[in-house]
């Protein structure tokens, strides 16, 4: 039976550790046809540690070295993007080569030859100067790619700000304290989770767009986050709604 984000989601609650989870998440992105992820968090976010710098990663370890020997990260169009832009995005194919610099793009030939070729990247941003991101990837060709994420993409979007969560969790060794939710910004939560827009949840529910909005606003400053998929992370870490 394949493994889901749910599954992933009820076991890594109780996680306590790095390897668990890392290993949790590639259990899941493999059920999704994903080989590999990278994750980095240039901030958590966090009051008790100055600026933490988190870096999970399932590449290969000689790439790794290349990349930083090189100083890749100055260039490297993905961190630029996913230090600036708050919507998930793809990476790699030909297209995409084309768009980049020739030093960006000479990096990514580089990368072709570890199999690293496509990627999808989730940016997550929080309060103050949190700020993540994680990519998963496929070595597979860049058609076979887009159809795993036009198909898996609302739950790796959740995935990827799940497992921020968590990572924040373990690293401060501390659960968040969450403020109470009312049953309104609980269902307008719970129906966004499951990828309905504020224009479906007010027609599910027989109120207007603009109070669904208003509830997910207050959902979100009481949840003390910028978006509503980090909302609905925090709700689903939290029991307050299921997934």
């Amino acid at each position: 039976m394949e493994y889901s984000i749910s599954d992933f989601i009820t076991e890594s609650i109780s996680v306590k550790n790095f390897r668990h989870l890392d290993l949790l998440l590639m259990k899941t992105i493999d059920g999704f046809g994903f080989t590999r992820f990278g994750y980095v968090a240039r901030s958590l976010g966090g009051t008790t540690n100055s600026d933490p710098v988190v870096v999970r990663h399932t590449y290969p370890n000689a790439w790794v070295d290349h990349y930083m020997q090189n100083e890749y990260y100055l260039i490297d169009p993905v961190v630029i993007r996913g230090e600036n832009e708050s919507i998930p995005f793809e990476w790699g194919g030909k297209k995409f080569i084309k768009s980049v610099t020739k030093n960006q793009a000479e990096m990514f030939y580089e990368a072709e030859d570890f199999f690293i070729r496509n990627g999808f990247t989730v940016p997550i941003h929080g309060k103050g100067n949190e700020s993540a991101t994680l990519t998963v990837l496929c070595e597979e060709n860049h058609n076979y790619f887009s159809q795993q994420i036009n198909q898996h993409r609302h739950d790796i979007h959740i995935l990827a700000h799940f497992y921020h969560q968590k990572v924040k969790e373990i690293y401060f060794s501390k659960e968040e304290k969450l403020s109470y939710l009312t049953n309104r910004e609980i269902e307008c939560l719970t129906w966004a989770s499951h990828g309905k827009t504020y224009s479906d949840i007010a027609s599910i529910l027989s109120i207007s767009r603009n109070t669904v909005i208003f509830h997910i606003q207050n959902a979100k400053q009481k949840l003390d986050v910028k978006t509503i998929t980090h909302a609905i992370t925090k709700a689903i870490q939290a029991s307050l709604i299921k997934f």
